[in-house]
């Protein structure tokens, strides 16, 4: 029986063009399905397999993100087949990975509750033997063909729980559901899937050479050697459809400073955040999202030569975007705003604002909202309405804005917001509360 591993070396993939790469995607955007099945075709078709090949050898040296997407893309072409059933009779050495496969996945909780019910319904029947006798009987060809069949279709009544599962399962929205969280998994684990080549040269550092080309990095932007320089962390990550790796450095100046920069793939450091900042961020941020917000950096940067309007004010894309965020429909909603900046990162434009947050609960809706009377959530006095008082909020010009928020004077992550933001919209590692 098969399981999900943490491996995350790439060691049996294909190659594929950046050019090609972009036209399956575009070519199959319209279908999550047709998408899926497109990757699926890319990474696994003619795959390299080791010289001495067995099921089991093949399968050790898959990553993590290979046996997730292998596993599953079995487990749907039997269900779509035959059914829960048809998979646990065929594919019994996968079970347990499918299980394993869909706990990768968040807001999975639907797929999880039904395949789990089934799953245990199946494990019953391999601890009391029935299922052996039911292999048995369809491998006796001395039977008649209706005799194994019998057999075979016995098996369904003692899985019930699979007709609330494929009844999911071929809805619309399972289907839905499904099909776009695969194929966000299989783009946010690109580089442990498959190897895209860019046709671009890229000095890529690796971790033995990272503490010597970060201390030269240094060195040349301060104009002195650092007192120390270590790893501080490392993540493999997806950059540009290709797989490699970032490592946070931290660093110490001999004049005291002391902060983190990063390395691999580019290499900076944030010159006002020492790390006393880095910390007071870590109080709200993994670090993850310290990866994050130097990727924005470099992205940012990148666009930046590009786009002479970085930070011209969109007076009639703000005035709709903040009609929409102060919606009565909304539970939470921006009042008393102050427009601060605005950013243009590719086709998306950003508003930096300041102003409260009002909770708007079974109150009327105040009929102005620049200079509405407030209270801290806290607050039990009486004479005004309740919410969080003096935040900057962030939010991306769309039809449904959504706002990211942080203390106002919190000037450090204030002063890297755009970077954290474009980082995480961008984002180079699948989420993960608990940190790495």
């Amino acid at each position: 029986m098969y399981f999900i591993k943490e491996t995350k070396k790439l060691k049996l993939y294909k190659t594929l063009s950046l050019a090609d790469f972009e036209t399956l995607q575009k070519t199959n955007s319209a279908n999550p399905v047709d998408l899926f099945w497109a990757y699926h075709t890319a990474i696994f078709e003619n795959i390299p397999v080791p010289k001495k090949n067995t099921s089991e050898l093949f399968w050790k040296q898959l990553t993590k993100a290979q046996q997730v997407v292998l596993t599953l893309g079995i487990f749907i072409n039997q269900v779509n087949n035959g059914g829960v059933w048809q998979f646990f009779f065929n594919q019994t050495e996968y079970i347990a990975a499918v299980g394993g496969s869909l706990e990768q996945f968040g807001n999975m909780y639907l797929w999880n509750t039904f395949y789990t019910r089934c799953f245990t319904e199946f494990t019953l029947l391999l601890k009391n033997g029935e299922f052996k006798k039911m292999i048995d009987l369809w491998n006796n060809m001395a039977l008649s063909f209706e005799e194994r069949w019998a057999s075979f279709k016995s098996g369904e009544e003692k899985i019930p729980s699979r007709i609330d599962f494929e009844k999911y399962f071929y809805s619309e929205e399972g289907k839905t559901r499904l099909f776009t969280d695969l194929n966000r998994f299989i783009e946010q684990n690109l580089g442990q899937l498959i190897l895209i080549d860019s046709g671009i040269e890229t000095k890529i550092i690796e971790k033995k050479n990272a503490i010597p080309e970060f201390t030269k990095y240094i060195s040349e932007v301060t104009g002195e050697v650092p007192e120390s320089v270590t790893i501080y962390y490392s993540a493999n990550v997806t950059i540009e459809n290709s797989g490699t790796k970032l490592f946070l450095m931290k660093f110490k100046m001999p004049n005291g400073y002391e902060s983190l920069g990063i390395t691999g793939y580019f290499t900076h450091h944030f010159p006002d955040v020492n790390f006393t900042h880095i910390k007071k961020m870590h109080q709200r941020n993994h670090k993850q999202e310290l990866i994050n917000l130097f990727y924005g950096w470099y992205l940012y940067n990148q666009e930046t030569p590009k786009n002479t309007d970085l930070h011209k004010f969109q007076k009639l894309e703000w005035a709709e975007t903040l009609q929409n965020l102060q919606d009565p429909k909304r539970t939470q909603i921006p009042v008393n705003v102050k427009f601060l900046d605005c950013l243009q990162y590719k086709e998306n434009l950003y508003f930096k604002y300041s102003g409260d947050l009002y909770y708007n609960q079974s109150l009327p809706f105040p009929d102005d909202l620049s200079k509405l009377p407030m209270l801290s959530v806290t607050d039990k006095k009486s004479g005004g309405y309740r919410g969080e008082l003096n935040l900057v909020f962030t939010t991306l010009y769309n039809s449904k804005p959504q706002f990211g928020r942080r203390i106002l004077d919190d000037s450090i992550e204030n002063l890297c917001f755009w970077f954290d933001l474009i980082g995480r919209q961008n984002k180079l590692l699948k989420d993960n509360p608990w940190g790495f």
